[in-house]
């Protein structure tokens, strides 16, 4: 119920509250329900003594729904919570934004009075709309081209903001009582390079798939290896100790020169095994998994420089699998 009447109550006090321009657009249902939400916990917070955590409540429910009503009740929690600075602004921001409002206009005019030999004065203006910073900390308040600050005795950083990420900063430094102004001017909006008509875009080279020929060249190396110390461990297993020995002179299997003769087989077989997954792992690398267009990052090169001696595989299946290469200047 109590979420409900503040709903109400700021509704009507956002509806019946002059506005800065009259070109505003005005909230969302959406933002109004947020800033009856804020305002309602800002009112607690209030109750509570809690008056910064307030301020903060009624500050965001003015940012939802600009209201004299949320923005007087930020600047009297931030005088409880004994930000003197920042009550100050908020009642320079309501004397400019709603002088209709008697009640406002009399507590900030009050508030100001107190505290004009206190606190330092800031005038700002900005030839574009812009959100402000003071000490990194975001000024309460819409964008705008002039503002009134108040700030503590001593050195301050101020700092102006607009879209696009564009900023400008300023150092102020004030006495109590004292005045200062600070004028800042937008950057220009940061454009991107249009593309003429003679300008050649950079050629975007295509990352090209498959594995570096050498992973081909190196299995057929020792494809072609494999096969050699193949046939010489064959024959030796035809040869060492040889048939006609073992016949001759085994009479069981548990014969030295049996023995042998199965041992230098196995070997062989071995190899001969070993070899073929080699060159059957080589063939299907070098026709499916190796990049053999080579690289073309010297393609604007001279063309003597281009120039080089390139080597391909070949393989047939008919009578018998062959494999071969082919190569060009």
């Amino acid at each position: 119920m109590r979420r409900s009447l503040a709903f109400v109550a700021l509704s009507w006090a956002f509806t019946t509250t002059s506005l800065a321009s009259a070109q505003e657009a005005a909230p969302s249902a959406e933002d109004v329900k947020q800033a009856a939400a804020a305002f309602d916990k800002g009112r607690d917070s209030y109750r509570l003594e809690n008056y910064g955590e307030a301020a903060e409540q009624f500050e965001a429910a003015d940012g939802f729904a600009h209201s004299a009503a949320a923005l007087r009740l930020a600047m009297l929690a931030r005088k409880a919570a004994g930000q003197m600075d920042r009550a100050a602004t908020h009642a320079a921001l309501g004397l400019e934004l709603y002088p209709d409002d008697a009640t406002l206009a009399k507590e900030a005019q009050a508030l100001l009075d107190e505290q004009a030999n206190k606190l330092g004065k800031v005038s700002v203006s900005c030839d574009e709309s812009c959100d402000l910073l003071l000490d990194n900390k975001i000024v309460h308040g819409r964008g705008a081209t002039n503002r009134t600050l108040y700030v503590t005795p001593g050195s301050h950083t101020l700092r102006a903001a607009w879209s696009e990420n564009r900023n400008r900063s300023e150092k102020i430094k004030l006495e109590a009582g004292g005045t200062a102004s600070a004028i800042f001017e937008a950057p220009p909006v940061p454009t991107t390079p249009e593309a003429t008509p003679g300008d050649t875009p950079p050629e975007v080279q295509e990352k090209k798939g498959g594995w570096s020929p050498a992973v081909f060249w190196t299995g057929a190396g020792v494809t072609v290896a494999g096969a050699a110390a193949s046939t010489i461990l064959g024959i030796r297993a035809i040869n060492e100790p040889g048939r006609d020995r073992v016949i001759n002179e085994c009479v069981d299997t548990s014969c030295d020169l049996y023995q042998q003769g199965v041992q230098n087989q196995t070997i062989a077989t071995v190899a001969i095994g070993a070899t073929a997954a080699v060159g059957v792992f080589t063939i299907i690398t070098g026709i499916w998994l190796t990049d053999w267009s080579g690289d073309d990052s010297s393609a604007d090169a001279e063309p003597s420089a281009r120039r080089s001696f390139t080597m391909r595989p070949t393989f047939s299946i008919g009578d018998g699998a062959t494999v071969g290469a082919t190569g060009n200047f």
